[in-house]
């Protein structure tokens, strides 16, 4: 089972980011740091030709555009993210685009888009008093207090000029 990925990889000196996620990040190991465009697609659902297809033909009609990476968000799900101060518009733009056509059945439309680098994951789990069931997952607090505050201190602040997106595939 195959699935595919359109992300950037920011041609920018993640040594700094790489430490932080090595700490927070359970996924590190996984993938370099990036942005997301079209999240992970199974091989069953759409072929990686008309995947790539799509791909070209909506990016056709783009140019490169600026971005700045700078700023922090927890996600609903606990993440901890490095925002695009610039060009955050520009790439909502496109993962919009891309969505279109064959990609709009696996629109998640009830999760906000936000373009962002991953840098960390903060849930503990907790079991159910049912020890059948399933466990829940819980926010971190006091890791995420900890680590909000390392990442400031680390003064991420990159600035970028993608020119190509990588499809990715595991």
């Amino acid at each position: 089972m195959v699935f595919y990925a359109l992300v950037c990889f920011p041609n920018i000196n993640t040594i700094k980011i790489e430490a932080f996620r090595k700490k927070y990040d359970p996924h590190y190991k996984l993938i370099k740091p990036h942005i997301t465009l079209i999240f992970p697609i199974h091989d069953q659902l759409i072929s990686k030709k008309s995947l790539s297809k799509h791909i070209r033909s909506v990016l056709n009609h783009w140019k490169s555009f600026e971005i700045e990476l700078q700023g922090f968000t927890k996600s609903w799900d606990h993440w901890l993210f490095l925002l695009l101060k610039k060009g955050n518009k520009e790439m909502i733009q496109l993962h919009d685009e891309l969505y279109k056509g064959i990609l709009t059945p696996h629109l998640r439309d009830d999760i906000e888009y936000i373009p962002h680098i991953s840098l960390g994951h903060f849930t503990k789990k907790s079991i159910q008093e049912n020890q059948k069931g399933p466990n829940k997952v819980v926010f971190d607090e006091i890791k995420y207090k900890l680590a909000i505050k390392e990442a400031q201190n680390l003064n991420l602040i990159y600035y970028i000029k993608p020119e190509k997106l990588h499809l990715v595939g595991n």
